[in-house]
């Protein structure tokens, strides 16, 4: 009889809309559900199928099924699930099908299948989550700083309320790894879908040297095409101005201003001054291609090899530099030490410290606030590991990141002049003002050099930095940055056109994630700051539209290279 039935209503149930029940209606579900003892028969309310029932390669059925319990986040919480896959009985195509993707086996390639992002993601092989949920830890990053690890923690002790006894399990609890891998995950699908592309992974390996892959290839993309607003313009960052020049429109002309900065946030990088090449583990000090440099002696200036248990050189200076350090180590405990024995509780950095982990003791007492007349001067003895100097913006003046770049060794004014000629390779994409905090060096740079590539561009400095880091008795700076030199930046009432300090307002967004990025590795890192600076910039873009802004991308000169 229920096979009759089953034969009659079949397509009439297919078609129903899933029906809203009750926790305990599905908790019931799901107990019946799971009794059975072969496994293809098992049932849950949620269950997950490969979209074809027929190969789409050969035309032969599917058959050969597997079906495996699996987790299922969702923004009610986590539930117990069923995962089915099915495998082509063909012995020429040998593909078995799944949620969101095909395996070919011979080849060992994953292929996802080319629709729309999915509401549901196959996270891993026993864990699925919603596409929705992923993308509110997504904003709760994006607006509030908020890491994966605490995303992690807030769903599982503030959403997860059905099933509290499923709940306790592990397979329950849902952990930073897969938030962050789930954030990669949709960022990746959603790239690849604008460029009409499927993503196809190797199945070998665990995920994350996978998705390493595909997320270096979306890295180098991103250098070397920029973010989708890298050529920004919009009633706030683009006025019309009267102008002489012949033919123009209605004795007009248009004036676009950004804002380069340094923002310090950076990630672990090798000790070796301007190396690039990643390490290969963030505890690690040195790249591969450096790391016999790992026994050597931590002053900078030193080559010798460094003593049996020691980090410095049999060098005297070098040796008591080292012993002098240790002891005010062994002293810090001791005084440590006395507070507890009165009973007075301490931060969670000191018990860090005490158990040697990997807190890092600064190199120099420097004021990082304030930069000194002598310039940036690195640090003589190295025994922590060296970190990426800051990260370079490019701001429009109505907010939108253009562009970034990672400097290394210093904020060096080549690199800058590099960094903006890789952004806008031809000088007729160049914006017409260019503000700096350092443009007085700028110029002097492009002058010595004979640099003509930014002759059609105004340099001044910011009105900030201009007001209270530049001295007046520097005559050079004050006669070629002036911002108040180019009537075209003040408005008739006396109120500048453009919000110059647009990019330290960036610098404060950015400088939240400085506890998310320190411990990434490089391909992370980028690929982390990349896809928020384009999602915030998605964002800002929409609200310019709101605001009759009327935002748009002006198109790219071909590259004079």
């Amino acid at each position: 009889m229920v096979a009759g039935l089953w034969t009659s209503l079949r397509h009439y149930i297919w078609n129903l809309q899933q029906p809203h029940i009750s926790h305990n209606e599905r908790r019931i579900f799901d107990e019946h559900g799971s009794r059975s003892e072969k496994k293809h028969l098992k049932l849950a309310y949620f269950m997950f199928f490969p979209p074809h029932t027929t190969c789409p390669q050969c035309g032969h059925t599917l058959t050969n099924i597997s079906r495996i319990p699996v987790a299922f986040f969702t923004r009610d919480g986590p539930f117990p699930a069923y995962s089915t896959s099915l495998r082509c009985k063909s012995d020429t195509c040998g593909i078995r099908y799944y949620f969101n993707y095909s395996v070919k086996i011979d080849a060992r390639t994953r292929v996802y299948y080319d629709e729309a992002i999915p509401e549901v993601i196959h996270l891993e092989e026993k864990a699925f989550i919603e596409t929705s949920l992923s993308e509110l830890f997504t904003a709760c990053t994006l607006f509030a700083w908020v890491s994966a690890q605490n995303s992690a923690l807030i769903y599982n002790y503030a959403l997860s309320s059905y099933g509290q006894c499923e709940v306790k399990q592990s397979h329950f609890l849902l952990t930073s790894t897969q938030v962050r891998r789930a954030f990669v995950l949709v960022s990746l699908l959603k790239d690849w879908r604008e460029q009409g592309r499927n993503i196809v992974v190797r199945e070998d390996g665990d995920l994350d040297s996978r998705l390493k892959d595909l997320i270096c290839e979306r890295n180098d993309r991103m250098i070397m095409e920029g973010q989708p607003e890298r050529l920004h313009a919009c009633d706030s960052c683009e006025k019309l101005i009267p102008t002489d020049i012949p033919n123009s429109y209605k004795g007009l002309r248009s004036l676009r201003a950004v804002v380069t900065d340094g923002t310090a946030v950076g990630h672990y990088c090798c000790k070796v001054h301007n190396c690039t090449i990643p390490l290969a583990n963030n505890r690690h000090h040195f790249c591969p291609k450096h790391m016999d440099q790992q026994h050597s002696c931590v002053f900078t200036d030193c080559d010798l090899p460094a003593r049996i248990g020691h980090r410095t050189c049999s060098t005297p200076e070098h040796s008591r530099y080292e012993d002098y350090r240790d002891t005010k180590a062994k002293a810090f405990f001791l005084l440590r030490q006395r507070l507890q024995r009165v009973g007075v509780q301490q931060p969670q950095s000191l018990d860090a410290l005490s158990e040697g982990g990997s807190v890092d003791l600064p190199d120099d007492n420097g004021d990082p606030a304030h930069k000194s007349d002598k310039g940036n001067r690195p640090s003589r003895v190295m025994f922590s590991r060296r970190t990426t100097h800051n990260e370079q913006l490019v701001v429009c003046t109505c907010g939108v990141i253009a562009a970034r770049a990672t400097m290394y060794g210093a904020e060096s004014i080549s690199g800058v002049k590099d960094f903006m000629k890789s952004v806008y390779p031809n000088p007729q994409d160049l914006p017409d003002v260019i503000f700096y905090d350092n443009n007085c060096h700028l110029q002097s740079h492009l002058q010595a050099q004979q640099d003509n590539f930014f002759r059609g561009t105004m340099l001044p400095v910011d009105v900030f930095h201009f007001k209270s880091k530049h001295k007046e008795s520097d005559e050079f700076c004050q006669k070629h940055c002036n911002p108040a030199q180019w009537t075209e930046l003040v408005r008739t009432d006396g109120e500048w056109i453009f919000n110059s300090s647009a990019a330290e307002q960036s610098n404060v967004w950015i400088g939240g994630y400085q506890a998310i990025l320190r411990d990434m590795l490089a391909h992370n890192f980028d690929f982390f700051l990349d896809e928020m600076i384009k999602r915030r910039n998605v964002i800002l873009v929409a609200k310019l539209r709101q605001e009759g802004k009327a935002p748009y991308c002006i198109p790219p000169y071909p590259s004079s290279t």
